[in-house]
């Protein structure tokens, strides 16, 4: 049996064993075992146990899948999941958090401050004579001072305050559990 099982899962037989024992179906239980070559298979297993006619435990019924590349798969989604949510919530340009995200942070901020009676402040910024940098020096020049900008934001909030791109050369930051005197 050692053979079969990984040295950390050797006494899942007997777990298994004792619930068909006691007429227990075990139901895509999730695993792993050692193939022939040594290597870890993910496996699902389902195991029922079969009666006769009196209602006594006569033998068992075992399904074993191989889950592995099915887990792999389960894995890489998770992993473009997270980078699809990363992505969905910040500004490409300065990699601060998005108008969207920022706003819902906002809202979450402002339930926690009716609802709590906690403090909170906003501050909504943006750049002054921004268009006239636009239009002297270009869009790629622009984008540079927003991104030094955003850098410095970036750099002196706090933690737990939440800045963002509120869209062109607006930016928010938003201070949850803060009073107006610490913003």
């Amino acid at each position: 049996i050692t053979i079969l099982f990984p040295k950390d899962r050797i006494n899942e037989e007997k777990m298994v064993i004792d619930k068909i024992s006691n007429g227990e179906r075990v139901e895509h239980f999730r695993t792993q075992r050692l193939n022939k070559a040594g290597n870890l298979l993910d496996i699902s297993v389902t195991i029922s146990p079969i009666f006769d006619q009196h209602g006594n435990i006569i033998a068992a019924s075992k399904i074993v899948r191989d889950i592995t590349k099915f887990l792999e798969m389960e894995n890489d989604l998770k992993m473009a999941y997270a980078k699809l949510e990363r992505l969905a919530s910040l500004d490409h340009l300065t990699q601060l958090h998005n108008r969207y995200y920022v706003e819902n942070q906002l809202d979450l901020a402002i339930q926690k401050m009716t609802m709590r009676k906690q403090p909170m402040c906003a501050m909504i910024f943006d750049l002054d004579r921004f268009k006239q940098v636009n239009d002297t020096f270009g869009h790629n020049v622009g984008d540079e001072v927003i991104v030094i900008m955003s850098n410095i934001l970036k750099e002196n909030v706090r933690e737990g305050d939440i800045a963002g791109r509120w869209g062109g050369e607006e930016f928010l930051l938003v201070c949850p559990d803060t009073h107006q005197e610490m913003a």
